[in-house]
């Protein structure tokens, strides 16, 4: 605006001029006049409008910083309540642990046919895709711990919520390739009660305890399986709070969002 364009051209000079050219000389100044006229209004909505993006920009900042300072708090909190990642080996001596105390608990022909070069590589594998399924779908809510100890239980996958007041969840694997065992699965959720109250004991975060039972829906008769769901259906007692549900292995590389979201905020999902 500080350029003078044809403002300080003389009537003479003008008038010399084409008709065409005068038009356009006295279109651009009744522009200029009408356009100065409004400057300090465009200035002041300008003002406005920088005034709101940064509120904007500000806003967006402060509320991802208290983002990080939350999950800088989680991190803080998980090495001050003695969290340990188990080693490979560890992991592996888990697995192994589980097969000799399904034989132990279910002293069956059916199960004797079990060998654990067949059970450990299996448990292992629904116990990574699993976790890598929760990866998957609830990455920007929580953070997913594998195989971890705290104090002294063990934990399959708990599902820390980057906010601290929010729920954790932590679940416990089952894995039954044959038939299952009723003692085998109560004291396994006497365990999970155990280690969850321990959990809620040690890192002052409130947590709902999760048991997946994986079986091979194939390889169980139809009575066994109806005999499950029962024990499933008995245990989800309100006064319990834990979900617990079965699935059948081949269902784990398909299982949705929406399937684990039975588990989190429902009584679980069973085999019909």
């Amino acid at each position: 605006m500080r350029e003078p364009f044809d403002l300080l051209i003389t009537q003479d000079k003008l008038l010399k001029l084409t008709e065409n050219a005068q038009i356009i000389i006295k279109n651009r100044q009744n522009f200029i006049l009408e356009s100065i006229n409004y400057i300090q209004y465009a200035s002041l909505i300008l003002i406005v409008l920088g005034f709101l993006s940064i509120g904007i920009g500000l806003w967006k900042w402060i509320k991802k910083q208290n983002d990080l300072d939350e999950r800088e708090k989680i991190i803080t909190e998980t090495h001050k309540h003695n969290f340990k990642k188990l080693s490979q080996d560890e992991v592996s001596e888990k697995a192994e642990n589980e097969f000799v105390t399904l034989k132990q608990d279910t002293k069956t022909v059916v199960v004797d046919k079990v060998l654990k070069e067949d059970f450990v590589p299996k448990y292992l594998q629904l116990e990574r895709g699993f976790f890598e399924k929760l990866m998957k779908f609830y990455y920007n809510d929580f953070r997913i711990l594998s195989n971890y100890r705290i104090n002294r239980f063990e934990y399959d996958i708990i599902l820390e919520s980057r906010y601290i007041k929010k729920l954790d969840y932590i679940f416990e694997i089952k894995y039954y390739p044959k038939r299952y065992s009723r003692n085998n699965l109560n004291d396994a959720l006497l365990n999970l009660e155990n280690s969850t109250k321990s959990y809620i004991e040690n890192t002052g975060r409130n947590a709902k305890p999760i048991m997946i039972i994986v079986v091979h829906e194939e390889d169980f008769s139809k009575k066994e399986l109806l005999d499950l769901n029962q024990f499933a259906i008995n245990n989800l007692e309100p006064e319990k709070e834990i979900s617990l549900g079965v699935l059948n292995f081949n269902d784990l590389e398909s299982i949705t969002k929406e399937q684990i979201n039975d588990f989190l905020y429902n009584n679980g999902k069973r085999i019909e």
